[in-house]
């Protein structure tokens, strides 16, 4: 069910909880780290990327990136399925400091992600390896 009242209402609440919540420089810092820890890669040393896919979280970002002084933003919109919004940005020092520290953590959940994606890989060819034994099988 889908309802664009209820829609437009409940995203209405978001807006002003961004707007209510993050008034300093430190919360803002913190929320977009949040937001990079699961969306975003460093490019390189001086070049992040947040990527959300049907959100409409990229705007609030882009805000608060501009609200704590980040200058060089660019934004990029993929009219894929599902639609992607992708900011590239050089941080604030500040910001900097607080995306940096995260850098082992994530590099540890995608290690994580990388193994738990090798396991399913695994299942799926034992799989596709006994239907070819049942069908096989079923033919002789």
């Amino acid at each position: 069910m889908t309802s664009v009242k209820l829609s437009k209402t409940l995203n209405s609440f978001y807006d002003e909880l961004i707007d209510s919540l993050f008034k300093t420089e430190t919360e803002i810092c913190s929320f977009l780290t949040g937001v990079f820890y699961r969306y975003g890669e460093k490019l390189d040393s001086t070049i992040y990327k947040i990527q959300l896919a049907n959100s409409p979280k990229h705007q609030d970002c882009y805000e608060l990136l501009k609200r704590i002084g980040c200058t060089k933003i660019l934004y990029k919109y993929l009219r894929n399925i599902p639609a992607q919004y992708i900011l590239y940005f050089e941080p604030t020092f500040a910001l900097k400091s607080y995306l940096d520290s995260i850098e082992p953590q994530i590099h540890l959940l995608n290690k994580e992600y990388t193994f738990q994606i090798k396991q399913v890989e695994v299942q799926y060819l034992k799989q596709k390896d006994k239907e070819r034994v049942n069908i096989r099988n079923a033919f002789y």
